[in-house]
């Protein structure tokens, strides 16, 4: 193989990585997109319910209070 066949042959697997590289990064990046959307669902649920949870604290430390 001539000096320009392997050149050509490095710039045809540098551009294949390189396309590769920025197929994985918006993979990667959506996936994390994903992941931070499942987070803030979680997130939502957990102060719903400890919302509900204070509120029947709430009203069972009145509930103790009434029957004190």
């Amino acid at each position: 193989m001539t000096s320009e066949s392997w050149l050509g042959l490095a710039i045809l697997v540098v551009s294949g990585g390189t396309s590769w590289l920025f197929s994985l990064h918006g993979r990667l990046s959506r996936h994390e997109a994903a992941c931070e959307q499942r987070q803030r669902n979680l997130d939502e649920r957990h102060s719903a319910i400890s919302r509900v949870l204070d509120t029947i604290n709430n009203k069972l430390d009145r509930l103790m209070e009434h029957n004190n």
